[in-house]
């Protein structure tokens, strides 16, 4: 299919039994969980206070050796809170993955974006490593590094469709998926460069309605090569 028959196949199904409304307030949930979850985390562990400082520093109203001497007292924190932000990435991209593929078979239900709770860790390492593998390939060149990019961007989508699988084989799918398939998928993102720009021309009020129909017709292309 092209990217305008993938997208309105998209459009088509969030307009069945609920579409919008559970990948409308998905997005948003998704979002606002996130947010608070990461405000928390850098609250308890005191990363707020390192960032304070260190906007206090740019402004020269502290003294650069005042960050030297708290910085060493805040790895083990700063550390501790990039892991549990990336971890509350990979959950909710599995959530917002399993929710695009249930609103295209027409069984979305709004919970479906915190279904990634239960498979945290390994949705974590899978994302881990595909982002190692797209940084190797980057080291060679620009060009294989998108390639790379391109060949695991169905992993999440991989992922919530076979949530048993680990994440070697979850990565080896969307690869062998996407062989052949990569300008197919350029052609599609292009496609919504009209609606990115409605969203920045609304400052940021469209992209409640274009986040949710781009991962839903993503669901869609994925459908689309497993036929």
């Amino acid at each position: 299919m092209t990217a305008k028959t993938i997208r309105g196949k998209a459009w088509s199904k969030l307009g069945e039994n609920g579409g919008w409304t559970a990948a409308i307030c998905g997005a948003l949930l998704a979002f606002l969980a996130s947010y608070v979850i990461n405000a928390a985390v850098q609250g308890v562990f005191g990363v707020t206070d390192f960032i304070d400082l260190m906007n206090k520093v740019q402004l020269r109203q502290s003294q650069p050796e005042e960050l030297l001497q708290a910085f060493p007292r805040h790895m083990l924190s700063l550390s501790v809170a990039t892991l549990i932000a990336y971890y509350i990435s990979a959950v909710f991209k599995y959530g917002i993955s399993a929710l695009s593929i249930a609103v295209m078979r027409s069984g979305a239900r709004i919970g479906h974006v915190f279904s990634g709770f239960g498979k945290g860790w390994s949705t974590l390492w899978m994302m881990a490593l595909a982002d190692f593998y797209i940084f190797c390939w980057s080291l060679l060149f620009v060009i294989p590094g998108i390639c790379a990019a391109f060949s695991y961007v169905l992993i999440f989508l991989v992922k919530a469709d076979h949530p048993d699988w680990d994440a070697n084989r979850c990565i080896g799918e969307s690869k062998r998926l996407m062989k052949g398939n990569r300008w197919r998928y350029l052609c599609f993102m292009l496609s919504f460069l009209g609606w990115s720009l409605l969203g920045i021309i609304t400052l940021g009020l469209a992209f409640i309605f274009v986040i949710p129909y781009f991962n839903t017709a993503q669901a869609a292309f994925y459908e689309d090569i497993l036929d």
